[in-house]
């Protein structure tokens, strides 16, 4: 007698995890937005944390119309970070995609973000950029989040450089190697991917993957206060980790925003930690274009700095080291481009 065994149940490419709380405004149509991405061999997780309004309604309706749609129900409120771990614990693709509910994935972003992986096994994580719609003052602004993964590294000194919605990971990174999002309110994303940047390698598309919906309930419209202060906590422990710098708070400030840097002898400070940050990239293993890139980017803050004091003479040096960063950023440049 032969014994016929089953078929092995295939695990999905992408697993794509969406956790949502209050959401039903325009869950639809960020539901809607994955469904018809033209790459769909997808698991679609969505997990409600315990929401008040129509949002378990709305998912339980489209998960009854479409198989690939996986649904969990929190008991109450567990909070973001809990509900992603959540999700990241119940993923089988290869590849994990992150997904808010208030956003709307450009169709071919899967199919973007699946080519890049495959032709780059070196990236593990992988975002995009990012156009905004919604209130009228920032609709249909873009960002520009760098693209290498030097780039990347040496930006998230000042803060986050990725748009969330927009990422695509390799899953091994949760399955085999244990990492998780901590318990951050607003900026986990953030903390993981300071966590994740010195032995992994973390890009960007020049494409557009999302349109990003700003709205009052967003979190950097209705948390603005703990986001900064998260964003500065993560900042601290990345450049110590980084380069063994203890850095005081108020210095901290501006790196964020050259704006909030308090004086002359603080910018002078600032810069030349800035300074000392960049020489220390010369350790990274980087190809001419992240090169570039990072130099441009530090003699752009150090110019910030010079224009917030009005050029102050005591900042003369600072704008002299801008100006001869940004000339080797050019140099690298010209060389790629030739």
């Amino acid at each position: 007698m032969n014994l016929v065994l089953p078929t092995p149940i295939k695990s999905p490419t992408i697993s794509v995890v969406m956790p949502v709380y209050n959401s039903a405004e325009f869950l639809a149509e960020s539901i809607e937005s994955i469904l018809a991405q033209s790459y769909n061999d997808f698991e679609f997780i969505i997990l409600d944390d315990g929401s008040t309004d129509q949002s378990r309604e709305i998912i339980q309706d489209y998960a009854s119309k479409d198989i690939r749609i996986k649904t969990h129900q929190n008991d109450c409120n567990k909070g973001i970070f809990f509900t992603r771990n959540l999700g990241l614990d119940k993923s089988t693709g290869k590849y994990i995609a992150v997904m808010d509910a208030d956003d709307i994935s450009m169709p071919d972003r899967f199919m973007k973000q699946v080519v890049f992986f495959d032709s780059h096994p070196d990236i593990d994580v992988l975002g995009g950029q990012i156009i905004k719609f919604g209130q009228a003052a920032q609709s249909g602004k873009k960002s520009n989040y760098p693209l290498t993964p030097g780039g990347v590294r040496w930006g998230l000194v000042s803060g986050c450089q990725l748009a969330h919605s927009t990422v695509m990971m390799r899953s091994h990174l949760f399955s085999v190697e244990g990492f998780q999002y901590r318990e951050f309110k607003v900026a986990q994303d953030y903390d993981l991917w300071t966590r994740l940047s010195p032995g992994h390698n973390i890009a960007n598309l020049s494409d557009v993957l999302v349109q990003y919906r700003v709205h009052q309930s967003s979190i950097s419209g209705t948390n603005g206060l703990l986001q900064k202060h998260e964003t500065i906590r993560i900042i601290k422990e990345y450049v110590r980790n980084l380069s063994g710098i203890n850095l005081p708070e108020d210095i901290i400030k501006g790196l964020i925003a050259s704006k909030d840097t308090r004086s002359v002898e603080d910018a002078l400070l600032l810069s030349k930690l800035l300074l000392k940050l960049e020489k220390l990239t010369n350790s990274w293993e980087l190809d001419r274009q992240e090169k570039s890139e990072i130099n441009h980017q530090a003699a752009y803050k150090l110019n910030s700095i010079c224009k917030h004091f009005n050029y102050h003479p005591r900042l003369f040096p600072v704008f002299l080291n801008s100006i001869l960063l940004e000339r080797k950023a050019w140099s690298f440049h010209r060389v790629n481009f030739l």
